[in-house]
């Protein structure tokens, strides 16, 4: 009488299955980060270089001569009659010593004891105040982005040692039947957390957030360190603008 063979059909097909399930989780993983520009947005976007390119070279006759422009005469003479004149669109102004501390004081950029005009690293020395709770705000976002990102891939690369396991184990004597079920249970477990941080955005949600309150903080730290601002704003304006970034 000879013996059963180790790996059966169906055995080698389960195992099949479970590792292509598991290998196409990574892969979608993998590659949900990357965007790839679609074919109609390709050619929309050649379309328009091709319209562009036509309008900025007309055709001309063999005998005109090309009308070439004059830079240096008309930037020199430009910047004589406006030497501090802005080049930027809209133009941009300096706040003077007096609104610079105004505007710092409204958003709590630096502390009251501090003579000079710099804000402070530290989180802890900062008053109350926007720019602490911006700080405040991109560090626990942060800081909760690495912790679901961990827990997400550790997911994930547990849903492959317990698929592998379970197959391996599919393929021994019948006196395993409670380990399977223990390791199949926690399998079903781990594929429902993987499932429920997906559909909810995590871990991305909170490198968004992480993303925009950098944002906000750097463009608090450019007003305090230089104090520019457009010409047209006051220094109400401007911190109204800091409040509802």
């Amino acid at each position: 009488m000879t013996d059963a063979p180790l790996f059966s059909r169906e055995k080698v097909i389960v195992f099949i299955l479970v590792s292509f399930s598991a290998f196409s989780i990574v892969l979608h993983q993998v590659f949900a980060k990357r965007k790839c520009p679609s074919s109609s947005s390709v050619l929309r976007i050649a379309s328009q270089f091709l319209q562009n390119t036509t309008m900025a070279t007309p055709p001309h006759s063999p005998d005109e001569k090309p009308i070439i422009p004059n830079f240096s005469s008309t930037h020199s003479s430009t910047n004589s009659d406006h030497p501090l004149l802005s080049k930027l669109n809209p133009a941009v102004r300096q706040l003077d010593q007096n609104e610079r501390l105004t505007v710092c004081r409204a958003i709590g950029a630096f502390s009251e004891d501090e003579e000079k005009l710099s804000p402070t690293i530290n989180v802890k020395k900062l008053p109350d105040g926007l720019y602490k709770d911006i700080i405040q705000s991109r560090q626990n976002s942060q800081r909760m982005y690495y912790i679901l990102a961990t827990l997400y891939n550790f997911c994930l690369v547990l849903q492959l040692g317990l698929g592998a396991i379970l197959t391996a184990l599919g393929a021994t004597s019948k006196e395993t039947k409670l380990a399977i079920t223990t390791l199949a249970a926690a399998n079903t477990i781990n594929a429902g957390i993987i499932a429920l941080m997906h559909n909810s955005g995590l871990p991305n949600r909170y490198r968004k957030d992480w993303s925009e309150f950098y944002r906000v903080e750097l463009f608090v730290q450019e007003l305090v360190h230089t104090g520019i601002i457009q010409k047209d704003l006051t220094v109400a304006d401007t911190i109204d603008t800091c409040w509802t970034m």
